[in-house]
């Protein structure tokens, strides 16, 4: 995930932005006509990637810029003639308010709670303090460049999904909008545990064990440490597989 942002003469204002979506926040140091400070807009989801939480994703990056930025709250606005009634229920969901509203839509309103995380303090660019500084690819246990938003690692031994990057500063964005470094996580290996536990079949001819599932097909022999998809392409981490698999299907291995 890209987050850029613009600094404007009276206001700032972040793009965020993945292959497959995006979404803007405005933030103002006086209150607007909208009633606050901070307001999101043009989020926006290719249909065909929609269900994969990735809207989920940009709305907590924008409320995570917002909140670092130290404002308390921020507004959007859901409109009939774009939006269908879903959206504004999960906007309600995800605990906006509706604050005004006529026969074209509604203005709504989130308080962003201020929670104690181990770092507080802010930089400049809404970014907790600290966490600005560009790392070295040799000082990171996990390449964050191999990794896509819906990938899974581990943080703390627990398998948590990705839900946003930023590969300037090896930044991985937990949900909900939490941020943990790139050299403070590990990648999860492929077993034949993992892969039963995923649906995968297998079976042995010769010195290779085959696993398939849904007509993906992985070798591997018991000495190596490497999966190889239809005998050629190696690799040998979970998010590595999983990426390859949404390449081919489209889906994802853990619906989520």
């Amino acid at each position: 995930m890209i987050v850029q942002r613009q600094v404007w003469h009276d206001y700032t204002k972040y793009l965020i932005a993945d292959n497959y979506g995006s979404v803007q926040l405005e933030l103002y140091d006086k209150e607007q006509n909208f009633g606050g400070t901070a307001f999101i807009y043009g989020l926006y989801v290719c249909p065909s990637y929609r269900g994969n939480h990735l809207g989920d994703a940009l709305l907590d990056q924008a409320e995570f810029c917002a909140k670092h930025a130290g404002h308390k709250a921020v507004f959007l606005e859901w409109e009939e003639k774009d939006s269908p009634k879903w959206v504004l229920e999960w906007y309600l969901r995800l605990g906006y308010k509706e604050v005004k509203s006529d026969k074209q839509g509604c203005l709504l309103k989130k308080e962003l709670k201020q929670q104690a995380k181990r770092r507080t303090t802010t930089s400049a660019d809404g970014l907790p303090r600290g966490y600005t500084k560009t790392l070295k690819r040799s000082d990171m246990a996990i390449d964050i460049l191999s990794l896509r938003i819906g990938s899974h690692i581990l943080v703390n031994g627990k398998r948590e999904r990705v839900r946003g990057l930023d590969e300037d500063n090896g930044l991985i964005i937990r949900f909900p909008a939490e941020y943990v470094l790139a050299s403070e996580v590990e990648p999860i290996a492929i077993t034949p545990e993992l892969l039963k536990e995923l649906g995968f079949e297998n079976g042995r001819v010769g010195i290779w064990w085959h696993w398939w599932k849904d007509g993906f097909h992985l070798q591997h022999r018991d000495e190596s440490e490497y999966w190889h998809f239809h005998g050629d392409i190696g690799f040998r981490y979970f998010h590595e597989l999983e990426s390859l698999y949404y390449m081919i299907y489209e889906t994802e291995l853990i619906p989520d």
